[in-house]
């Protein structure tokens, strides 16, 4: 059964090549992929490449020229769930925006009733010039969902912002979309992320099996509402979503004091990092001998980072917490959404197959003060972060409503 339809416009960079991967990603995740590629892009990768991987021909041209066969734009535009443009040259933006239509990919475009997201891709200078942004701002104000260029390494031989985002980023990017999330845009989003560490000595440190990737895929739902994202994150072979604001930490209590900077500065907390529960005290700066170590480890607790931030919170700010529990979640995250005073706790069980840590897929239970259950099965972290996010958002707003009501 397929994940969903999805048609892959490519146009003609460099960049290119890395929409073959991005094309094999969401095949192997079950998508069912059409490639329309312009002329342009065909000399950078052949239609054999977008053939053997998407199981169907590439489509280019308004119709067939040797039969004359029709290639339906409407239907190609409105019989899928989502149209991705990777890349997107300034060339096709700039005849998108002004509404010129001279071949099959803009005409799809032209006609899209369902979502459209772009990967920009073109050198930093061009990607700065102004009628380059405008046209990116229009291409916004009409609904198309942009996705920042890069930074780094340029086809040129420059270092700068211009690069089309990795494949990975943008696969996670569409996944963690669905409908009817809510428009959070500008809302600030705090999110802790991934493991903490803490050191006895120079080389030894105490640590879990978290990697990021349920916190990573819960901020790019956020951004797919529009919100404003902020990242702490503790160590972690993942690379975070590169258009969010990321803050780098090692120990609990550095990420502790992370979140106490900028105190006055979110409007949602999601508490989804893995906080050790104890400490060192006093580490060794070098490594101690193994005859040097003492038989009992001295240690001291951590501060509880999600029960501080919700004694600071103010009635329009909103505190996420997570609980990963052995047994009974859902009786897990109402104590400790009681026990804490939080807003709503994402819970899973660490012994079920499929979930938790270092894994691609979760099973969650959402508890809210409501009393209200809500049961999230296995599947994708992608998708089970939209529906987080989508309840969180509802959550917010009400909440915000709510505090109008009683200052009118």
């Amino acid at each position: 059964m397929s994940a969903g339809r999805v048609v892959l416009g490519v146009c003609g960079g460099i960049a290119a090549y890395k929409s073959v991967y991005l094309l094999r990603l969401l095949v192997q995740q079950g998508y069912s992929v059409q490639v329309i590629a312009t002329q342009e892009a065909l000399r950078f990768v052949g239609p054999v490449t977008w053939a053997a991987l998407s199981g169907r021909p590439v489509l280019s041209e308004l119709y067939d020229q040797k039969t004359g066969k029709w290639h339906n734009h409407v239907h190609l535009a409105q019989d899928v769930d989502l149209i991705v443009v990777a890349p997107l040259t300034a060339h096709t933006m700039a005849k998108w925006a002004c509404g010129l239509c001279d071949n099959l990919l803009l005409a799809v475009l032209q006609s899209a009733r369902v979502p459209v997201f772009v990967a920009p891709a073109m050198d930093s200078d061009m990607y700065a010039f102004g009628p380059n942004r405008e046209n990116m701002q229009k291409l916004e104000s009409l609904g198309v969902r942009i996705l920042p260029a890069d930074y780094g390494p340029l086809a040129s031989g420059e270092t700068g912002q211009g690069r089309m985002a990795e494949p990975d980023f943008i696969f996670d990017r569409l996944e963690c979309f669905m409908d009817g999330l809510p428009s959070l845009r500008d809302v600030r989003v705090l999110i802790t992320a991934g493991p903490t560490r803490e050191y006895l000595d120079a080389v030894r440190f105490v640590s879990n099996a978290s990697t990021g990737k349920m916190a990573f895929s819960l901020a790019h739902a956020f951004r797919n509402c529009g919100a404003r994202v902020h990242l702490i994150c503790g160590p972690t072979a993942l690379r975070p979503p590169h258009d969010c604001q990321i803050t780098w930490v090692t120990t609990a209590r550095e990420m502790e004091e992370a979140c106490k900077n900028v105190q006055g500065e979110w409007d949602i907390f999601v508490g989804a990092a893995a906080v050790s529960d104890f400490y060192f005290p006093n580490p060794s700066e070098r490594k101690l001998k193994k005859e040097h170590l003492p038989a009992a480890l001295p240690i001291a607790f951590n501060p509880d980072i999600v029960a501080y931030m919700a004694t600071q919170a103010s009635e329009k700010q909103l505190v996420v917490g997570f609980a990963l529990e052995s047994e009974n979640p859902p009786k897990q995250a109402r104590h400790k959404l009681i026990q804490k005073n939080l807003d709503l706790v994402v819970a899973n069980c660490v012994q079920e197959e499929g979930a938790g840590f270092g894994l691609h897929t979760n099973h969650v239970w959402l508890v809210d003060r409501r009393g209200s259950l809500t049961e999230i099965p296995l599947q994708s972290k992608n998708k089970v972060a939209a529906q987080i996010v989508k309840h969180v958002g509802e959550i917010y707003l009400r909440k915000l409503h709510a505090g109008s009501e009683n200052l009118s």
